[in-house]
């Protein structure tokens, strides 16, 4: 409280009342230098003055009291303002003067005048009065009126001991300084003495306002108006007006010129030296001044200070009146400065001043004072920093000579600290910026709260920390600067023009402080008040606009909100209406509304939206001129125009956007980067327009542009082919019109270019190759050139080049090539064409399938008769030999391919050559499989051999039987498959039987059944094949097992090889692949490859030799472990319960053709636990990438449902029927269930529903499962009716489900494993879904249940109808404040065993017991809670009837908000008043002590109902902590 304040409050009589000034109330502005002299004279005021009544009229920092004064025609009421000091820099005394006359003030006020305390104390410095006066003037606003009566009251403290002349000699003085006011705008009069005690100040105040009241002097001396200085200390105090003795100013006064003729003439009659030469100088140069009053002539004004600068130097100077006399003359060169601009004079006197004021001289320190105001008024005009450093210096000195405690502590202070800063700014040291900041939290602790200069000094100590954070970047200075803008925030008033800025400066330091993570919704707040504060035509409103919806903008960004984006574009809009057309920043303010349209249009499809975008990117490219930033605005608009011209397809668009791109390129030279994008860019619209309408001059144009571009385009890379591809469709397109014959060779000569560039992998060279066939063709045909034809034939080889065998069109590409070379050979050119075509025609032959329609047409092209028959079997006839003997003596390859083409294309069933061609392709095939080992040989022999059979009376199948089963056998010798083996003994048998004893065939098919079942039996040799010399440090070799550790990072550790039964690590299952056929086949094959198709080609042959089958089954009794059968084959284990299994598994995964498998039971190292906690973590992605995963059921015969089966009781197997894609499932025999022959039971609609009613999970799930928290309710009921050995499984059997990654802790509670699993859901979904349960909590956590049976059944909500009517615009509007509570709140998160969750709550009222039981425990009660209707709960607890121990609440999830799809805003409400208006299932909770929360378990579902809307309206939103 002020010092004032707290004196009045001391007075006893009738309590303050706040109120305003009235209409016949007299008003005294009380000013002085200091307050407290102020406070003094209103303490002398209240001691003196009969008080009748006082009240208090005040605002924040603006005191005021009124007084019932006698003046002797009765009371008078009297209202004495406290006004502030406006000489302190850095002060708000201003503003607040002005707050205070705007609120408080009477305007239409009778009597108002000013009552100047002027300090006769010798330690004391007195303010400017005229520039005082000045500033207090400024403070009225213009609906009202100052005061132009000013009083000048000589005051002196009652301690100061003065002498009479020490009191009478001021008065000149003061009589200069009030006749040097502008007498149009004030009537200043000095009082007559000085007071002291308290009988002076009742009535010197009573005087004066007799004075007002009456219009009469009493006792007040009024002034002439002649010049600011005081008169020569010889002067008598009672001739003030009469500073010529010779003359009066009266008697002269009608002629001034004569007079001062007569003054100039008298001075040159006294000479230097004489007693009356002072007087004589000061008398002319007072009334030269009054001259310069009127006239304002600078002749005079020079005169004037000529005459007193000679008056100086006849004072002496050990004289106080020297003192007097160069201040006087300072004030006169302080007034020809405001015209002329010249200070050096004034200083240099300032200066001299200061020397007549030796250190403790009284007066040293205002001439400190001076001589600083006077260098920084030098300092603004010059910017000397000589200036600025003795300003610090002397303002230094000053405040070393200010008392401890003096009020004029803080503004001396203040001030030094404000030429610090000017210093710093002007290029000072950060070591000069930390003391500033030191000096200002010495002047906060100056200012305590309620001063009226806090907030000023909470402001400069904020800015001096930004300005050192700005320099250093320390976080600390940032926030402590934040915390200081807060506090002045609270200090400045609503009504303060001030808080505008206040506002908008705290937002941008938040924004500076968290960057991305700033706190958007808190900035937001600040900036709407900012907004408020700035009415329509205020300078900052389009600032401040644009300052929210950049905010608004930022948060849309990142929380993706509608209605921010719907707010962002009001305000731009808005800012645009206020903002004049030129001004600088409408463009950016387009360009940013036009984006903020554009994403509300991507949004909502709005045609609206985007036809003001294109308007807005019209005006902006109307605002820019030429350059790179005009390209970017026509670009921008050209998009925009794209957009609307996809959806209506308008051909005003289309054309708009040609003709900008038009101007685009005419703006950039042909050097310029864009160059190319603006060529090819104008191209693809002109190519558009030409596709609608055909214009040959659009094409003539496209094809110019597409030319220039491919000039532009570098003679590598991807770009070139296209625009060569281009241009060509292009070129061919106006070929096809005109025919023009130089269009054809152009086409030409760019796909020939094109073609040499393209490299031999590009899958884009082949049908390149046949476009470039097909325009030498037409070419061909118009000119019929040999070179075309020649250039044909070489491009038509390089065509069947690149199209391998089992390519679709290499049957065609045979032919073509075959009939090119049957055109050269028709033109005679070369008769060896011949038998190239003949190998062509048989080549193409091969490729068709047997009833392809093609067929009879490349048949006649080589006609049995003429080509093939003719070029090979006629031949041999011809020299009287066998044919085989002719083939023998060509090399293996083409005895191969004849042999082969003159099977599949010529020759009948029934041809008789064609057995001798079969043996023949038998024999060459095996001479072949012999040399090279080529798996293809083999079984191509195989089905030669099984053609044979199948085509052999079944009496004579016993050799080709034996043939065949040796191929197999041959077959298992090389690569160890058993199935191979199992086919050749099968054969054997077979053969056996067609030849009974005696039967010449008997022994052979005895002695290879022999060998084959001995091959069996001993498997011998090795099924491993021999290892092939590869060279380890082969890249390829290198690159191929880089690969192989790759694929295998993602499968099991270990693996059994399904055809040996041995169980393999990483190291023997690299071993098994670089001893495979595959591994052989694959090393050759790459080389020839380029690197992409070389990695793609190694993933493809590895993957597929990993693939694995994963087992399914319920443990049973003795299972075989890991150490069991490591080291061994479990095809060659016995007398072990669970071998059978195993064994059997493996067999039907090799069955199915895969080398791998994997069991739980013995492919896990369960000794180790890290190997553990790794294989359970990995388990679910295991069998996730298996290629098959077969379940065995060992309770399911074939006969009946698996329905029943214990399997779909087992944990651990809900994640394995989950998991994998294919599934099969086996009996207890190992047949497949209900003998289905399909690939995948998932697939079946049977199985698939029987699976459904076994599980209760949804077809979707069971068909492609996604693991991840999505529906975790769900998930955790498909849990709940199932069990594990060990408790504690039942949880982690789960975390593949969830895709959590956990610790697995054997020896925890099943309690506590559920309860992590359950905390992590929440932590990382916030779903509440899994807090819906009826049961026995758990002891880890209130709101968890003890198992996870309560999860078994769902919540079954009632439902109801709506009761609400649709809610008024009153009620509306708190519905969307209650939807803004509730999208703000956070979700439901899991920390420290505490659960903190969103809520509604509905406090319970009143507890009423209804029923209990003993047998089991069991308490009824029936709850009224607030809001609520009356509801029933069933609990194994009893509860208090305590008020406002429980709570029911709402678990609220903001997700409802984010899916609701609505029409409209007010939709979007009425829907959440809909959705609350529902019942829900409620959470009892008890309030514990540290604000924590405890959930009470119910043993029914608690469910609650609003009472109406109103009870919506008023719902309280709580966030407990519950543990």
């Amino acid at each position: 409280m002020p010092p004032f304040r707290a004196l009045f409050s001391s007075f006893t009589g009738p309590s303050f009342s706040e109120s305003n000034v009235a209409e016949d109330d007299f008003v005294v502005f009380v000013v002085g230098a200091t307050e407290s002299r102020r406070n003094w004279f209103l303490k002398e005021l209240s001691t003196n003055v009969n008080v009748k009544r006082h009240d208090l009229i005040c605002t924040t920092y603006v005191q005021a009291w009124r007084f019932n004064i006698n003046l002797g025609s009765g009371m008078n009421s009297v209202v004495f303002v406290n006004t502030p000091s406006f000489h302190i820099k850095g002060s708000d005394a201003e503003v607040t003067m002005t707050a205070w006359i705007r609120w408080k003030l009477n305007k239409h006020r009778r009597h108002s005048f000013v009552l100047f305390l002027h300090s006769l104390d010798p330690t004391n410095h007195d303010v400017d009065l005229t520039q005082y006066l000045d500033t207090f003037a400024k403070t009225f606003p213009s609906t009202f009126t100052p005061p132009s009566r000013v009083y000048v009251l000589p005051t002196r403290e009652p301690a100061s001991i003065l002498s009479n002349d020490q009191v009478v000699r001021p008065t000149p003085e003061l009589e200069s300084i009030i006749t040097s006011l502008d007498g149009s705008k004030w009537h200043a009069s000095v009082a007559s003495g000085a007071f002291t005690g308290r009988k002076t100040a009742g009535n010197v105040v009573q005087r004066i306002i007799e004075d007002m009241v009456n219009g009469e002097p009493y006792e007040i001396i009024t002034p002439s108006r002649r010049s600011p200085m005081h008169e020569s200390p010889d002067t008598p105090a009672t001739n003030i007006a009469a500073p010529i003795p010779q003359q009066s100013i009266q008697e002269t006064n009608n002629n001034p010129n004569e007079t001062l003729g007569s003054m100039r003439a008298a001075l040159q009659f006294i000479p230097p030296g004489h007693p009356q030469r002072h007087l004589a100088l000061v008398s002319l140069a007072n009334l030269l001044y009054e001259q310069f009053e009127k006239e304002g002539k600078k002749e005079d004004l020079d005169e004037v200070i000529s005459l007193k600068r000679a008056a100086v130097e006849l004072i002496p100077s050990d004289t106080p009146d020297r003192v007097a006399a160069l201040a006087e003359l300072t004030n006169l060169l302080s007034e020809r400065f405001r015209q002329d601009g010249e200070l050096d004079e004034i200083v240099m006197l300032r200066r001299a001043t200061l020397e007549l004021a030796p250190p403790g001289h009284p007066g040293r320190r205002s001439a400190l004072i001076d001589l600083a105001d006077v260098l920084f008024e030098r300092f603004r005009k010059e910017r000397t920093k000589a200036d600025l450093d003795e300003i610090i210096t002397l303002r230094r000195a000053a405040i070393e000579l200010t008392p401890l405690g003096c009020q004029d502590d803080y503004a001396t202070l203040a001030n030094f600290v404000d030429f610090l800063c000017e210093r710093f700014n002007e290029g000072g040291q950060g070591v000069e910026l930390d003391q500033i900041i030191a000096l200002r939290r010495d002047l906060l602790e100056l200012v305590p709260p309620g001063n009226p200069q806090r907030r000023p000094a909470l402001i400069n100590l904020a800015d001096s920390l930004s300005q050192r954070f700005e320099k250093e970047g320390v976080k600390a200075d940032l926030d402590l600067t934040i915390s200081l803008r807060r506090a002045a925030l609270e200090l400045t008033p609503l009504e303060d023009p001030d808080r505008y800025s206040a506002l908008t400066n705290l937002a941008a330091l938040l924004s500076r402080r968290f960057g991305k993570a700033a706190p958007l919704d808190e900035i937001v707040t600040l900036r709407r008040a900012a907004l408020d504060l700035v009415p329509q035509g205020h300078s900052e409103r389009c600032s401040a606009l644009l300052g929210l919806a950049d905010l608004l903008s930022e948060r849309f960004r990142r929380d993706g909100m509608k209605a921010d984006l719907d707010e962002t574009i009001s305000l731009q809009q808005a800012a645009l209406d206020c903002m004049p057309s030129e001004a600088p920043g409408r463009q950016s303010i387009l360009v940013k509304l036009g984006d903020n349209l554009y994403q509300r249009f991507r949004r909502d499809n709005t045609m609206p939206d985007l036809a003001e975008v294109i308007a807005l990117q019209r005006a902006v490219l109307d605002m820019t001129p030429g350059g790179p930033h005009r390209r970017a605005v026509l670009s921008k608009l050209t998009d925009r125009l794209s957009d609307r011209f996809r959806i209506e397809g308008k051909k005003e668009d289309l054309d708009e956007m040609i003709t900008l791109q038009q101007a685009a390129l005419k703006s950039i030279s042909s050097g310029h980067p864009d160059h190319y994008s603006t060529l090819t860019n104008l191209a693809d619209l002109l190519s558009l327009r030409f596709t609608k309408e055909k214009t040959k001059s659009d094409l003539d144009l496209i094809i110019s542009l597409r030319r220039t571009a491919l000039e532009l385009t570098p003679l590598e890379g991807s770009e070139r082919h296209s625009a060569l591809n281009q241009l060509v469709d292009l070129l061919y397109e106006r070929f096809k019109k005109d025919g023009a014959k130089k269009d054809l060779d152009e086409i030409i000569a760019l796909t020939r270019t094109l073609l040499e560039c393209m490299p031999s992998g590009n899958p884009e060279r082949r049908p390149t190759l046949l476009e470039f066939v097909g325009h030498l063709s037409e070419r061909s045909k118009r000119e019929g050139a040999t070179e075309d034809l020649m250039e044909i034939i070489l491009t038509q080889r390089a065509v069947l080049e690149v199209t391998p065998r089992g390519h679709p069109e290499r049957c065609t590409t045979l032919s073509n090539l075959a009939s090119c070379l049957s055109e050269r050979l028709k033109n005679g050119r070369e008769e060896v064409d011949l038998d190239e075509i003949i190998t062509l025609r048989r080549l193409a032959l091969e490729c068709l399938p047997s009833r392809d329609a093609r067929k009879e047409r490349f048949m006649v092209d080589l006609t049995e008769d003429t080509a093939f028959r003719d070029a090979v079997l006629a031949l041999a006839d011809s020299r009287g030999v066998d044919p085989c003997p002719v083939l023998s003596k060509r090399t293996l390859d083409e005895t191969i391919i004849l042999c082969r083409a003159a099977l599949n294309s010529v020759l009948a069933r029934d041809h008789p050559g064609r057995q001798p061609i079969l043996g023949k392709f038998d024999a060459s095939l095996y001479k072949r499989f012999r040399e090279r080992g080529d798996i293809a040989d083999m079984e191509e022999i195989i089905t030669l051999r099984q053609a044979t059979l199948d085509h052999t009376p079944p009496l004579d199948q016993g050799r080709p039987l034996l043939s065949l089963a040796d191929c197999y056998h041959e077959k298992f010798q090389k690569w160890g498959s058993v199935v191979d083996i199992e086919k050749a003994i099968e054969l054997g048998e077979r053969a056996m039987a067609l030849c009974p004893p005696g039967h010449s065939d008997r022994l052979p098919c005895q002695e290879c059944l022999t060998c084959y079942l001995t091959a069996k039996l001993r498997n011998d040799p090795d099924p491993v094949p021999p290892v092939i010399a590869v060279n380890p440090s082969s890249d390829f070799s290198q690159q191929i097992r880089s690969i192989v550790f790759e694929t295998l990072r993602d499968v099991p550790l270990r693996l059994l090889y399904t055809t040996t039964g041995i169980l393999c690590n990483r190291d023997a299952q690299l071993s098994y692949f670089e001893n495979s056929p595959q591994y052989s086949q694959l090393l050759p094959l790459i080389s020839a490859l380029d690197d992409q198709l070389r990695e793609a080609r190694i993933r493809e042959v590895v993957s597929k030799f990993f693939e694995y089958v994963t087992l399914s089954h319920r443990w049973g009794s003795r299972e075989p472990l890991l150490r069991d059968i490591e080291g061994t084959k479990i095809y060659d284990l016995s007398n072990m319960d669970g071998l059978a299994k195993l064994q059997n598994f493996c067999l039907c995964a090799l069955g199915h053709g895969f080398l791998w498998a994997w069991s739980d039971t013995c492919c896990i190292d369960k000794d180790s636990s890290a190997e553990l906690q790794e294989a359970i973590g990995s388990m679910f992605s295991w069998y996730r990438r298996s290629s098959l995963t077969l379940v065995y059921l060992s309770d399911v015969s074939n006969a009946c449902s698996f329905a029943d089966s214990l399997w779909f009781k087992r944990g651990w197997t809900l994640q394995e029927l989950l998991a994998p894609p294919t599934v099969l499932f086996y009996t207890r025999d190992w047949s497949l269930y209900m003998n289905l022959e399909v690939d995948n039971h998932k697939t079946n609609a049977t199985v698939l529903a029987e699976l459904q009613k076994a599980t209760r999970i949804a077809e979707g799930h069971l068909m492609n499962f996604s693991p991840g928290m999505d529906d975790a309710r769900s998930r955790l009921q498909w849990a709940s009716g199932r069990c594990t050995t060990r408790s504690e499984d039942v949880a982690y059997s789960l975390f593949g489900i969830f895709k959590l990654h956990l610790p697995v802790l054997y020896g925890e509670s099943a309690e506590s494993a559920i309860g992590r699993l359950l905390a992590e859901i929440i932590s990382r979904s916030g779903d509440i879904s899994i807090l819906d349960w009826v049961g026995t909590a758990s002891s880890i956590h209130s709101c968890f249940p003890a198992s996870l049976t309560p999860y078994q059944a769902l919540p079954r909500m009632p439902s109801t109808s709506s009761d609400i009517s649709r809610p008024d615009s009153f009620e509306l509007e708190k519905v969307r404040k209650l939807y803004s509570s509730l999208a703000g709140l956070p979700r439901a998160r899991f920390v420290n065993q505490r659960l903190t969750l969103p809520s509604i709550a509905h406090w319970v009222t009143t507890v009423k017991l209804l029923r209990s039981s003993t047998s089991p425990l069991r308490y009824v009660y029936e709850i009224h809670a607030s809001h609520l209707r009356p509801l029933e709960v069933t609990l194994s607890v009893s509860l208090e009837k305590t008020s406002g121990t429980y709570v029911l609440v709402r678990p609220w999830h903001p997700k409802p908000l984010e899916v609701t799809q609505v029409n409209s805003d007010t939709d979007a409400l009425w829907k959440l008043a809909e959705q609350l208006e529902q019942p829900f299932s409620a959470f009892l909770l008890r309030r514990l002590p540290h604000n924590e929360y405890r959930r009470i378990a119910s043993d029914s579902a608690i469910f609650a109902r609003v009472q109406d809307l109103d009870s919506i309206l008023e719902s309280e939103i709580l966030v407990p902590e519950i543990v």
